[in-house]
């Protein structure tokens, strides 16, 4: 299968899949209106109850987890340089 194949059956998968997750939340919102839930409560679009197309809105890291992420990347980096001084001799 060559690169181009590759990226229109990607492709394909991906519309395929964002169509069975749109069926799936036409299913969950109209279970969740068909209670007796208070409308005030309910998100306003089918959007901004389940996100199907676009980029999901994510948070940022804190420092404490910067903080454990550099550390361990500077052991990560200590430990591949030991292993290349212990391969070239």
């Amino acid at each position: 299968m060559t690169w181009a194949e590759f990226q229109l059956r990607l492709f394909a998968y991906k519309r395929i899949e964002k169509r069975n997750q749109s069926n799936l939340r036409e299913v969950a919102w109209a279970s969740l209106i068909g209670f007796n839930v208070d409308p005030k409560k309910l998100p306003k679009t089918k959007e901004d109850f389940w996100h199907i197309y676009g980029k999901a809105k994510g948070g940022k890291a804190t420092e404490i987890q910067k903080d454990a992420y550099l550390k361990a990347m500077y052991e990560y980096q200590k430990i591949i340089k030991r292993n290349e001084r212990a391969i070239k001799g």
